[in-house]
């Protein structure tokens, strides 16, 4: 708690603070099996190993329409209001990247 208490625009900005947060692999539930099978290739797993992945049915019946965790954050912001999210929130853009370009 003390190096967040401690923590500077700098030490945000030089990516310091980034660099102590240990990288951490999520898997999307938009795309599950596509995500589970990369993460277990990275770990050394076969691809014969992982065909039970495909051949499980779904278990999310609610369809496969656009749902609103599918739309990027910045649509649902106001213009206006954007930059200032986004400078706001830019510890989060460093450990998240793939959220940085919505």
């Amino acid at each position: 708690m003390e190096v967040l208490v401690n923590t500077t625009e700098e030490d945000i900005d030089s990516g310091l603070l980034a660099s102590l947060i240990p990288r951490m692999q999520f898997l999307r539930q938009e795309n599950l099996r596509d995500d589970l099978r990369t993460l277990l290739l990275n770990y050394g797993f076969m691809d014969d190993e992982l065909s039970i992945i495909d051949q499980h049915p779904d278990l999310n019946l609610t369809g496969k329409s656009v749902h609103s965790s599918q739309k990027s954050w910045a649509s649902l912001l106001p213009q206006t209001i954007r930059s200032d999210f986004v400078n706001k929130n830019r510890l989060l853009f460093q450990i998240f990247p793939e959220y940085a370009n919505d």
